[in-house]
């Protein structure tokens, strides 16, 4: 739209109008909006000795851990998997 023709607008009772960057107009609040409730507590993080390690070693990695890496780096026995293997 032409500045005449929002001229002619404005002066036929329109709304003024708003062009791409221009800032929003502004709204009068009837009422506050409801009060956001507010975030849940952290959870609880286990306090057991095993888990104290396992993210021991997460700490220390430089990479992403599959659980067998997990477990090579704390010394644990490697069983084998037998899920996979015909009966």
């Amino acid at each position: 739209m032409h500045s005449a023709d929002r001229g002619a607008f404005r002066a036929a009772g329109g709304a003024s109008l708003h062009r791409r960057g221009d800032p929003e107009p502004r709204k009068t609040l009837l009422e506050l909006p409801e009060p956001v409730p507010p975030a849940p507590p952290p959870p609880k993080l286990p306090n057991h000795p095993a888990y104290q390690q396992i993210m021991a070693v997460f700490a220390a990695a430089d990479a992403p851990l599959r659980a067998r890496q997990v477990c090579e780096a704390m010394d644990l026995e490697i069983t084998p998997n037998t899920s996979n293997t015909p009966a």
